[in-house]
């Protein structure tokens, strides 16, 4: 009768490792934005419209090299996107002249109208001469404003005059006719900031009969209307009149910067703002772009100067206060005409939003080239963003990490020789697909070694290691190395693969027959450096141990964590601070869960929810707290655990806390500082599949380590018998060749067991 049940049994039965690749959205966020299908590119340059332009007095080709990063407002009930437009194609970037275009549509993704002369575009008028010409007119974001009674449309833009690009203003009664006011920050503090180069400004507004229209707050207890702008950081101003803007300033006179970049995430460059502010119950929703950087700075699953979409949450109480931010990004080039054109690293540039017959309308510019257009429709929304994008690992590696943030750790490093410091030791050979920049440095020893742990037992038949050579000049590759293995860890090592006289393979590669493992033990020599002295180091950029799953490990103690998924986490502060690292079953120096300290002024709600896979008789825990491994740390004061049966809603669950119902608080420990492992025993065994651990904000409790550091956290308990079944709601069906097809990616699941839905017991299959 449903001909895809099979695979939704195989849903249920690994939804931790799908949904470790969703992008479950925080409840406060917009999204998820879907891309209709067959519209994008919704505007492309076109060769034969010709403008009079004012500057040389000659008809030009005015949008034949690109048309990108679009306005957009509602007028008249059809939604009006104003995009820049460039002109030549053959001269550089930055050498092209822009201007403003204008196209109309009545539902959002398709074109009724499209204008063949600009609307925007450098004129005569003293402030277009100044500071337009003749770089133009760009990146213009607009808002409705109502004045005396009549609408005014208020577009922020970028007057370049080919040496600074400047934030600039223009105001018009109709879209069509635009008065150019010059720079936004001209007159505040004696025309300060005047020659200062910047970008970006996105007006706060609210949704007013039924679409988006500027609005004011109270600013040090006035009504300002304000504006969130910047490419290098985000930065606030004000106005009485939406011309002339005031940039806050501290007491020295500086900038107040609100965010910057992140290492280590998608916006490591940049967090240039995007599309109008808009103001929603749960706070002020800044959609902006981020910047991705190069190597281990930025996000190693992007491309070096991708751009992505971010959101931030900002206080509606105080809306210079942010109060939390995506650690990744909602929306991300992945259309071929996102990643080409002039930033093939892939682009997709958002600026312009719109509320429109109650739902929103994203527009954005794709590498520079096209305008694209996404939906979100909150009534129909599953409240994801785009799909994380995943590391490519060679097919059969088993070892290697795919996230560091949620997702199940089938290997860890259980113990090795030493490291030069904690970033270079060689838990970063698990990783190298995730940071290919990160390396083991080991000189304690002529010859370094390594044991690698699986949470269950595979067959292993290869391993690769990647050397200095190609990564370090006058450093020696490894000329000899050894391969061991074994099941328990009383057995006696197993050799199984040894190479000679290979320093000069920058990859060593070694098979050999299949051999059931647990534990995989690499030991190697030092090599000698070009120079012809001997290294004193062993430098190793990552190793690939290929084999396949045979069996889970039977643990007779009773400890049921290890190795299980972990479905979401707070933000981790470095590679190394990975949640997955709570799951290795011990304490490790160099494996701890480091949760950053949150955003400056942010009392954050930092929590790690953990997936045991089935359902469980919980009986105790053991926390593993910063002093069990380093007597000069500071411990956490408090603590508390959180068991449920039932599958959580992970867009519940943000730094803002979780309004999941579903969870029975076990834990709620405080005063245990003094605890280095912190023992918790359930006077009844509970049961549950999943648990979160949280720490509680400093506000609710003594917690007042700013970023803690956790070691192990030990979940004991026996496995369940199965006596009900697990239903999924709001699975959403359609007919696809004749048939019912449910498509449950990026929904939550929740049993009680009365409602209609798809159940699963046992292995029967029950469709109500």
């Amino acid at each position: 009768m449903v001909r895809k049940l099979l695979n939704i049994i195989l849903l249920l039965c690994c939804c931790s490792t799908l949904l470790a690749d969703i992008n479950v959205l925080p409840k406060w966020a917009l999204g998820g934005f879907e891309r209709p299908e067959g519209v994008n590119p919704l505007v492309s340059p076109v060769e034969n419209t010709l403008f009079l332009c004012p500057m040389s007095g000659t008809k030009v080709k005015w949008e034949c090299a690109d048309t990108f990063n679009p306005a957009a407002v509602e007028r008249n009930g059809k939604v009006c996107v104003l995009y820049r437009a460039e002109d030549n194609p053959n001269v550089g970037i930055g050498r092209r002249t822009s201007r403003v275009g204008y196209v109309e549509s009545a539902d959002g993704i398709s074109i009724d109208y499209r204008q063949k002369t600009p609307v925007m575009f450098p004129d005569t008028s003293a402030m277009s001469m100044k500071y337009e010409w003749t770089g133009g007119c760009e990146d213009p974001r607009v808002v409705e404003a109502e004045v005396d009674g009549k609408p005014l449309y208020v577009m922020t833009y970028t007057a370049y005059d080919r040496k600074t690009a400047r934030l600039s203003v223009a105001t018009s009664p109709d879209l069509q006719k635009w008065t150019h006011y010059g720079p936004c920050f001209q007159k505040a503090y004696d025309g300060k900031f005047n020659t200062l180069f910047c970008k970006s400004g996105s007006i706060l507004t609210t949704v007013k009969d039924g679409r988006l229209q500027a609005c004011k707050v109270k600013i040090d207890n006035e009504m300002k209307y304000l504006m969130y702008w910047g490419e290098y950081a985000v930065y606030a101003a004000v106005s009485d009149n939406l011309v002339d803007w005031t940039p806050l300033v501290d007491a020295d006179g500086n900038l107040i910067a609100l965010a910057k970049p992140r290492n280590g995430h998608f916006d490591s460059t940049m967090t240039e703002c995007g599309p109008p502010a808009i103001m929603t119950e749960d706070g002020i929703i800044l959609i902006y772009n981020g910047k991705n950087k190069s190597g281990s700075s930025g996000d190693t699953s992007l491309a070096a100067g991708t751009y992505s979409a971010g959101q931030m949450l900002f206080s509606k109480d105080n809306p210079l206060k942010l109060i939390d931010r995506l650690d990744k990004p909602f929306f991300r080039p992945m259309a071929s005409f996102e990643k080409s054109g002039q930033y093939a690293a892939g682009t997709v540039f958002v600026e312009g939003l719109v509320y429109h017959q109650e739902k929103y309308f994203l527009y954005y510019g794709c590498a520079d080239s096209f305008v694209g257009v996404a939906v979100y429709d909150p009534k129909k929304s599953n409240h994801v963003g785009d799909p994380l994008p995943t590391v490519e690992i060679p097919e059969g590696v088993v070892n290697q990490w795919t996230s560091v943030n949620s997702g199940k750790m089938r290997c860890f490093v259980n113990s090795y020789s030493g490291c030069v410091k904690d970033s270079e030791g060689p838990m970063n050979l698990n990783v190298s697909y995730l940071y290919p920049n990160s390396k083991w440095c080991d000189t304690s020893t002529a010859n370094p070694w390594v044991v690698m742990e699986f949470t269950g037992i595979y067959n292993i038949n290869r391993v690769v290691v990647r050397d200095v050579g190609q990564h370090e000049s006058n450093c020696g590759n490894v000329p000899e190395w050894w391969v061991y293995t074994r099941i328990n860890s009383t057995d006696e090592w197993k050799l199984v693969a040894h190479e000679e006289n290979v320093a000069d393979k920058e990859i060593k590669d070694v098979t050999f027959p299949a051999v059931e493992a647990r534990y995989v033990k690499l030991v190697f020599t030092r090599g000698i450096r070009p120079s012809g002295e001997a290294d004193n180091a062993i430098r190793l950029y990552g190793c690939d141990i290929y084999g396949q799953f045979v069996r889970d490990i039977s643990r007779a103690d009773g400890m049921i964590g290890v190795g299980k998924t972990v479905l979401l986490s707070y933000d981790v502060s470095t590679q190394l601070g990975s949640p997955l690292n709570l799951l290795t079953g011990s304490a490790d120096k160099g494996s701890a869960w480091n949760p950053s300290k949150g955003v400056p002024g942010s009392d954050p709600f930092r929590y790690v929810l953990i997936d045991l896979e089935k359902s469980y008789d919980v009986k105790r825990f053991q926390l593993y707290d910063a002093k069990s491994i380093d007597a000069s740390a500071t411990n956490m004061d408090a603590y508390q655990i959180f068991l449920s049966d039932e599958f959580p809603d992970l867009s519940l669950i943000s730094p803002l806390g979780d309004e999941n119902e579903c969870w029975t608080k076990v834990a709620d420990k405080k005063n245990v500082g003094s605890s280095s492992k912190k023992l918790l025993v359930l006077s009844t065994p509970t049961r549950c599949r999943f648990v979160k651990l949280v720490l509680p904000r400093t506000s609710e409790s003594m917690n007042a380590v700013a970023a803690p550091a956790l070691y192990a956290l030990q979940v004991y308990g026996t496995e369940a018998e199965t006596t009900d079944a697990l239903t999924i709601q709001n699975s959403q069906s359609r007919i696809q060749n004749g048939e019912v097809e449910y498509d449950l990616l990026g929904r939550r699941y929740s049993s009680p067991y009365a409602r209609h839905g798809i159940y699963v017991k046992g292995n029967r299959k029950v469709l109500k």
